[in-house]
């Protein structure tokens, strides 16, 4: 099968070698969007950025899972009699697959998100996808060699549900094991339920280390901002974007940070206006809302 796929593949057209990059780039946008939802990325990587980065995945990750799987094919033919092979070739072929698994998912978990993805999280992610996808695969081949009953339904296009079975079977790996990546700093940084309040303190203790850094005079990166507050990623970048579009927050290069205003000029009271409650938004004046409190507090004494 794989020799006539490459004989046909030598064949293909100009117009065929168009539409098969076509679909490449729109699987990889796919991936690309899908990851970085997951990992609650709030920006999108520049066009050179992302030209490289799907360069990447689709030359290296190919080689990788296609090695997994021939060397998966080849040690399932072993344990059914089919092929004679020594000791050692039988070791290889049991453990080489598992490593180019998890290689590849490490890779994907790492640089897919536009996001700083500490090592370690893409490792344990990579390691435990690579172990599902490994009992996926040897389960999927096992059932195929053992149980041939869809022959009987689909006859010659089995081969069409038996490729999409196994194409949602990797997805939900894939996805699984990105969901768990994500998931690692907020355990790590012990993240609870929901607390009101939240994306004020957020924000407050945020624009704090912005302000220690301009008193430096020097931008500062979401990760050591991140790592100061105790607060995941995605969560600071929130009331950093949030603070941008109010002109109090300016990125910079190698996704640096610093305050695009004086800190002595932000008052808590504008801080609490923006993350917690808007008056301007819902039309109420300052003495509208003083008034409120006061017949508030007068009904408490009351009370």
């Amino acid at each position: 099968q794989i020799t006539a796929f490459t004989q046909n593949a030598g064949r293909l057209t100009a117009i065929g070698l168009g539409f098969f990059f076509v679909t490449a780039v729109m699987l990889m946008m796919t991936i690309d969007v899908s990851l970085n939802r997951l990992f609650r990325v709030q920006r999108s990587r520049p066009l050179a950025q992302q030209v490289l980065m799907y360069w990447a995945v689709l030359t290296l990750g190919p080689v990788l899972i296609g090695g997994s799987l021939s060397m998966t094919s080849f040690a399932v033919g072993a344990s059914l009699g089919w092929l004679k092979l020594g000791v050692v070739a039988d070791l290889v072929l049991r453990v080489l697959p598992f490593v180019f698994t998890c290689a590849a998912l490490t890779l994907l978990y790492g640089f897919v998100p536009y996001r700083a993805v500490k090592p370690r999280d893409a490792l344990i992610g990579g390691v435990l996808a690579g172990i599902a996808f490994e009992i996926a695969k040897r389960g999927f081949a096992i059932y195929l060699a053992r149980f041939p009953t869809y022959t009987l339904i689909y006859g010659a296009f089995a081969t069409i549900p038996i490729f999409l079975v196994w194409l949602y079977l990797s997805w939900v790996v894939v996805l699984a094991g990105a969901t768990l990546t994500a998931m690692l700093p907020a355990y790590r940084l012990a993240e609870g339920r929901p607390i009101p309040g939240r994306d004020f303190m957020d924000a407050l203790a945020v624009l704090s280390v912005l302000a220690r850094s301009q008193e430096k005079g020097g931008p500062i990166r979401l990760e050591q901002i991140s790592n100061q507050v105790r607060v995941v990623p995605y969560r600071c970048e929130a009331a950093l974007e949030r603070a941008g579009r109010l002109g109090w927050t300016a990125r910079t290069h190698r996704d640096g940070w610093v305050l695009a205003r004086d800190a002595d000029d932000l008052r808590v009271s504008d801080l609490y206006s923006a993350f917690v409650f808007d008056a301007e938004t819902w039309g109420i004046t300052d003495a509208d809302l003083e008034l409120t409190l006061r017949e508030f507090a007068h009904k408490e004494k009351k009370s």
